[in-house]
């Protein structure tokens, strides 16, 4: 029973209080004040000032002139390797070839899996005699070159014309 009881006045206490100084007919001033502080706080933030924004964009501004060229560098490189490694397969099926028949005329220029021609992102290949030639054309602008000379020297050249020059330095690779 004397939980019952507790429980009801837990439920009558707000009603029984005698109202504080603050507190006229039911409003309470205090809480009053301290809600137009807060809202005439909320109505002073705005937002960025021009400057502020101003300044973001500039450092977004330099950040993507360090970055950019960083990356067409990266990019140069990846197009490099890939006409490398071209050079490298098409070497491949040369030396395949020679195998079989101790010669490199007739050996098949034209490889599965290798765009073959001159332009961009192709290789080329001369097999002549003992001797052969593949160049590997990068889509940077850069070219590659296996050269086989007849004392079976093999010699890899290339030409940094591409601006970035990627993989190519000082005309070797």
């Amino acid at each position: 029973m004397r939980h019952l009881e507790a429980g009801l006045r837990a439920r009558l206490d707000p009603f029984n209080r005698r109202p504080s100084r603050s507190t006229l007919v039911g409003v309470n001033f205090r809480r009053a004040a301290a809600d137009r502080r807060g809202m005439a706080r909320l109505r002073d933030q705005r937002g960025f000032t021009l400057i502020e924004l101003l300044v973001v964009i500039m450092i977004i501004g330099v950040l993507a002139t360090v970055a950019l060229p960083l990356f067409l560098g990266q990019r140069a490189k990846a197009q490099d390797a890939s006409a490398k490694s071209d050079a490298r397969n098409m070497v491949s099926q040369v030396e395949a070839c020679f195998t079989e028949s101790d010669r490199y005329d007739g050996c098949p220029t034209d490889t599965p899996g290798i765009p073959v021609g001159s332009g961009p992102g192709q290789t080329e290949a001369t097999p002549s005699g003992e001797t052969y030639v593949v160049t590997a054309h990068s889509r940077s602008g850069n070219s590659f070159t296996i050269q086989r000379d007849i004392d079976g020297q093999v010699r890899r050249s290339c030409d940094g014309t591409a601006d970035p020059n990627g993989g190519c330095r000082s005309g070797s690779w």
